[in-house]
């Protein structure tokens, strides 16, 4: 009889209850274990990681317990385990995804097998492909459990109100010829977040990866978003031969990012009356040339979650090489208008433009923490900027990110005839009105 775990293999990585349970119930699911070895193997120790605080319980040769010892597996040989989880969908502390794993020890080395389950009633896409032109509404929550497509000539469209949970590491993504349709309100957004719904995670960075537009999505359109929780809330990729923006954002929070708020890839991205606030590394990024227009935006990153050294605006015409070696230049257009790029580095926008391709900047009535002596400063000042003073949020270290009484932001900007509300949609002043996503109320 021998204690080498390593001899010990799973039928699968995780055992999956993919039950969706609308009252208080329980599900069943089987696993097999293998002994892979040419002698018995004895598990000293088998047992749930969570204890008896666990959901869910173990079963072997019908006794059902959280933990088992001394189990022996035959020289290649297998055996059934159960294991049962219980859930109350309709409690507020189950989680949308509950998990625990079952821990086997032999000797002094360990395997454990992952277990998962749906807790709250809610609409789960487990690694699903949306194939037909759809409609998520506000009706139930919609959970997201790895890589969720929507496919070519497909449009989802997500209703005001409706609330999307991504789990660790799920992402969602718009492929090429589909398109994207958030339509928030102002008085119900749609939301995207972690599904850790525990107070402590409420702004915790990296829960889940994001949204991911791939090249070729076409007419991707959000409104009244918040987008939250994620490793890179917004990715974009490639834009469209037309130079058509491949993505259009207003009203819409983007915020708490363990990487970036905003990733463009040689892409087309338009910003309006937006927020980007708080991210580990960046809050936008223009990277390897593309076009880029932020209007009435407010980039304010002084989160507490991180250590951070990149400024939070990067933008870059740097070249691209493929496989075959051929070198292609990029072009770099962007518009910063009435827009506000703050936070705790002394460089909070950089632009690199180490590559061949053009760059045309237009950067105005903006207010910026920059480093002088890196810009041309003259040119930048003359465009109605503010640079280097304190915007006067009023409460960063609590998300807010709207001007206190003497911002130097205020009645500042520069009429855009087209954009006559702010973030919250109320009406700018049409003479004067304040830079940054938010109109002050006096």
């Amino acid at each position: 009889m021998v204690e080498n775990i390593e001899d010990l293999e799973f039928d699968d990585d995780t055992v999956l209850f993919d039950t969706v349970f609308v009252s208080v119930g329980s599900a069943t699911q089987v696993f097999q274990i293998y002994n892979r070895g040419d002698e018995t193997l004895l598990l000293n120790r088998v047992e749930l990681a969570g204890g008896e605080r666990s959901p869910y319980r173990l079963n072997f040769d019908g006794v059902s317990d959280v933990s088992f010892t001394d189990i022996e597996l035959l020289a290649g040989d297998s055996m059934y385990g159960f294991v049962e989880v219980t859930i109350d969908p309709s409690s507020i502390e189950t989680p949308f995804v509950v998990k625990d794993s079952v821990i086997f020890t032999s000797g002094k080395g360990q395997k454990d097998l992952k277990l998962v389950s749906w807790g709250q009633n809610a609409i789960f896409h487990v690694n699903d492909t949306i194939t037909q032109t759809e409609t998520w509404t506000s009706q139930a929550p919609h959970v997201l459990y790895g890589n969720n497509f929507v496919k070519k000539g497909v449009t989802l469209t997500i209703e005001e109100g409706t609330q999307i949970y991504g789990h660790s590491l799920s992402r969602l993504i718009v492929k090429r010829g589909a398109s994207l349709r958030v339509l928030g309100s102002v008085d119900f957004p749609v939301v995207f977040q972690g599904d850790r719904k525990e107070k402590r995670f409420e702004e915790e960075p990296g829960q889940w990866f994001g949204i991911h537009f791939l090249p070729g999505s076409v007419n991707n359109y959000i409104r009244y978003g918040v987008i939250k929780n994620a490793h890179r809330g917004i990715q974009v990729d490639s834009m469209l031969p037309s130079r058509e923006p491949n993505l259009v954002v207003e009203n819409t929070s983007i915020r708490s990012m363990s990487q970036v708020c905003v990733l463009g890839y040689t892409a087309s991205i338009q910003m309006i009356n937006c927020e980007l606030i708080d991210a580990c590394e960046f809050l936008f990024v223009g990277e390897l040339g593309g076009n880029y227009d932020l209007f009435y935006c407010t980039l304010g990153n002084f989160q507490k979650s991180c250590v951070r050294t990149d400024p939070s605006v990067y933008l870059s015409n740097a070249d691209y090489e493929d496989e075959g070696g051929t070198v292609f230049k990029n072009k770099l257009d962007f518009q910063i208008a009435n827009c506000i790029v703050y936070g705790g580095e002394e460089d909070e926008l950089i632009i690199n433009g180490s590559g061949g391709g053009e760059i045309n900047p237009v950067i105005g009535n903006s207010l910026l923490r920059i480093q002088v002596e890196d810009k041309d400063l003259p040119a930048w000042e003359n465009a109605g900027n503010i640079i280097n003073k304190d915007p006067k949020f009023v409460s960063p270290g609590e998300l807010n990110y709207q001007l206190d009484t003497l911002s130097p932001a205020i009645g500042k900007a520069l009429p855009l005839g087209a954009i006559t509300t702010d973030f919250f949609g109320k009406p700018r002043d049409g003479s004067n009105p304040d830079i940054g996503a938010f109109e002050r109320d006096e």
